[in-house]
């Protein structure tokens, strides 16, 4: 099984920019996919820090002290009983991570290096769905059933 090198989630306030710690990876995941309808603001975080305003102290600067990725907004939580799974590579290679998905049953796909590679469960069966851009400038689209 993979594990996930992200110790840390946070985002960044859209009103005063600074970062706040998210408390779960679910929770991370669900803001992300809806980030440019609902942007993130520290009230937002009263879920779980109730007294939190923009006027607090970030959680965590850019000081040097953690390695940072950033994720692209609006991806879709992977489906019930899934995980997206990120793994950092080491330094210096051509690609800074891998983006794997997999289940309780072990079962892991890499995604594409362009992150576009996503479940989507219909009618009980699992699809990865792929993007490809074609030398045209076309996006392609495959769809493979992964399990039943």
């Amino acid at each position: 099984m993979v594990s996930d090198s992200v110790r840390a989630y946070t985002i960044q306030c859209a009103n005063c920019s600074k970062w706040r710690f998210i408390p779960t990876k679910q929770k991370y995941e669900q803001i992300r996919e809806t980030i440019a309808e609902l942007p993130f603001h520290c009230e937002t975080a009263r879920e779980w820090r109730p007294e939190i305003t923009c006027d607090d102290e970030p959680d965590l600067v850019k000081d040097g002290s953690w390695r940072w990725a950033i994720d692209k907004p609006c991806i879709p939580q992977p489906p019930r009983g899934w995980q997206r799974i990120l793994r950092i590579r080491a330094e210096g290679g051509s690609k800074f991570a891998d983006v794997y998905v997999c289940n309780s049953f072990k079962i892991t796909f890499k995604a594409l290096s362009n992150g576009n590679a996503i479940l989507t469960l219909l009618s009980g069966v699992i699809f990865l769905d792929r993007y490809y851009d074609a030398p045209s400038g076309k996006r392609l689209r495959s769809m493979s059933e992964i399990q039943r």
